[in-house]
């Protein structure tokens, strides 16, 4: 990536201001108006447009987005086929038999050779696809349960389809990019035509939008992930169930039953946040908080903005039970699902390379956790991924001593059996690893079961050191990762740090176990959890997100970041929340000194300051 053209369109609350994006602009502009003759394109819904803008990027044209569709839908049908298949056509116990019978003398004096789908001498038969025609009731509640998901599902998809074909049209005619194109275009340029576009009045909006720059075209993207980027960090707590201890656990249970506004709960950040639950909070805040105006406009709800939060408080309470009800009372068949699913796609690496189940990922979390501020998605992806390899370092130089040994000999007890296995597979043939091996378990079963158990191992062995200090790998990490705990900064060395960040870089294998076991804490995290947290989301809202001219609400940061790009003065807040007490924000974004403090709460001071940090890093990097 071009370190001096690249930062155009990521910089994410400043932009260039030597005057070259202008002329530019400015020459590309009077070209097109020349070849451009297409109809004006009507969009009637900005927020949308500007989402299906960037997923038609992310996608990569109008053949991928449908391709995707058509696969997703075809292993969703799989899948749920295969499921059928499993628990209706195998017969296994005539599999056990057959199995054991293979090679002896039938009746009739010739040697048993089984098939799965042929049946032996003695009328065993492993695989019975008529069965297929005579479903028991467990299989017609699956398969009503499916069909209604896969309607949904299926409508989503068409959607998408269209979608991405009305995008298609927008991209070919008015940005006059083609697919092709698309695959080797930065998000920069792609925003560059679409300003150009705006401003030759080729794509048009119910209202007046005012200037266009990259800014407010990422701004007008992020606009919820913004302001959720807050109130994952800051004022929500949600702890995450795989790492309480039975003192934490206590803890935890009297706090979820608490009014929520204990000091000490409310200043964690959510350190759990499997998928499942930020697709339900996204879609409950986009319904209850962010409304449409006359001109498409997302705005607080008006109830929310004259001041009142009790009513949007007791909605989202209303929302999170719900919800909450309806997972639990769907979480086996999800969890299903997502177990097969995850057997299939990770078969090959559990036969093949087992070991890189222990190797670490980014958790969902880590997205809101290290996220800049008006930062796109993809850009995010690419910063944690050059972070990955520092990050790994620094964890790994804090390996216990004792792991790496039990580690080491475990490997080395297991290695000896699989090659005992091995040498008499060899000498004795195929039929050695059919032996029983202890119980009723054979020797393949057995060497199958060690190599998995030496793969984890040896990637929890290698015991490597980088040559340089906890400080040292830490200062790389941290040049990445930019948003973290100040006392990650202070104390690197100390064991609690790495530990602190491995809950955001998690084992591949623990990652999507959190996963899998998400569809039971989420339903009595949306029960319990949640509900007295309302009163402080419907207050993050109501304080933290002001009106700009044309564009809506934007959370208060990146709203007068637009502010001061338009020549306008910051906004001053001063709003009384429900329980009478003042509430006051000031901010100069001016990139020197920026304030704005709401009146005893310090976590806007923190957010304040990660603002600072999203700004200066993208300063020195671009």
């Amino acid at each position: 990536m071009d370190n001096n053209n690249s930062g155009d369109m990521n910089v994410p609350l400043l932009e260039r201001r030597d005057g070259r994006f202008e002329e530019e602009r400015e020459t590309v502009t009077t070209r097109n108006r020349k070849t451009n003759t297409a109809k004006p394109y009507f969009a009637k819904d900005p927020d949308e447009f500007f989402s299906n803008l960037y997923s038609y990027f992310t996608g990569k044209g109008a053949l991928n987005i449908f391709l995707s569709a058509i696969f997703e839908l075809l292993n969703l049908l799989f899948l749920f086929l295969f499921f059928l298949f499993l628990i209706l056509c195998v017969d296994y116990h005539a599999l056990t038999v057959v199995m054991n019978a293979s090679g002896e003398e039938c009746p009739d004096g010739s040697i048993s050779n089984p098939s799965l789908f042929h049946p032996d001498c003695h009328g065993n038969q492993p695989i019975h696809f008529e069965r297929f025609r005579q479903p028991n009731a467990v299989v017609v509640f699956f398969a009503i349960f499916f069909s209604v998901a896969y309607v949904i599902v299926l409508v989503s998809k068409i959607k998408e389809v269209f979608t991405g074909l009305k995008m298609n049209i927008v991209f070919s005619k008015h940005l006059q990019i083609t697919s092709s194109q698309l695959n080797h275009m930065e998000w920069r340029e792609v925003a560059a035509k679409f300003i150009e576009a705006y401003d030759n009045k080729q794509i048009t909006f119910p209202g007046q939008l005012g200037q266009m720059t990259p800014l407010v075209v990422k701004a007008m993207i992020l606009r919820q992930k913004n302001g959720l980027l807050g109130l994952y960090r800051y004022h929500l707590s949600i702890r995450s169930p795989f790492s309480w201890g039975w003192e934490n656990f206590t803890k935890c249970m009297t706090c979820c039953f608490c009014s929520g506004n204990d000091e000490s709960d409310v200043k964690n950040f959510v350190e759990y946040l499997p998928q499942t639950l930020h697709v339900i909070l996204l879609y409950i805040l986009k319904k209850k908080v962010f409304v449409k105006d006359s001109d498409g406009n997302r705005i607080i709800q008006r109830r929310l903005r004259e001041g009142g939060t009790s009513t949007v408080r007791d909605q989202l309470r209303v929302s999170f039970i719900l919800s909450g009800l309806f997972v639990l009372c769907i979480f086996p068949l999800l969890m299903l699902y997502y177990f097969i699913s995850f057997a299939i796609s990770f078969a090959d690496v559990i036969k093949s390379s087992p070991g890189n189940l222990a190797l670490r990922q980014w958790s969902h979390s880590a997205a809101y956790k290290f996220r800049l501020h008006n930062e796109l998605d993809h850009y995010m992806e690419e910063r944690l991924q050059r972070a990955y390899a520092p990050t790994k370092e620094y964890i790994d130089s804090f390996v216990s001593k004792t792991t790496v040994l039990v580690a080491r000999f475990l490997m080395f007890i297991a290695g000896a059996i699989v090659l005992a296995c091995f040498i008499g597979s060899q000498y004795y043939d195929d039929k050695f690893l059919l032996l029983t091996f202890f119980g009723d378990r054979s020797v393949l079963w057995t060497s199958s079961n060690l190599v998995l158990i030496m793969g984890i191992c040896r990637s929890l062995a290698s015991g490597t050191k980088s040559g340089l200090s906890h400080s040292e790998l830490w200062k790389k990490s941290a040049k990445e990762l930019v948003i973290f705990d100040d006392e990650w900064e202070k104390h690197p060395s100390h064991p609690s740090t790495p530990a602190a960040i491995s809950n955001f870089f998690n084992a591949t294998i623990k990652k999507h176990f959190q996963e899998l076991f998400a569809f039971v804490t989420v339903p009595f995290i949306l029960l319990f959890v949640l509900p007295p947290q309302a009163e402080t989301i419907a207050k993050f809202y109501h304080n933290r997100f002001i009106e700009v001219e044309g564009l809506g609400y934007h959370e208060i940061l990146v709203g007068n970041a637009i502010r001061k790009e338009r020549g306008l003065d910051a906004v001053l807040v001063n709003r009384r929340d429900d329980d009478g007490v003042d509430v006051m924000y000031h901010s100069t974004v001016d990139g020197q000194s920026h304030t704005a403090v709401p009146m005893g709460e310090n976590e806007d001071d923190d957010l304040e300051k990660d603002f600072l940090k999203s700004v200066m890093h993208e300063r020195e990097y671009y």
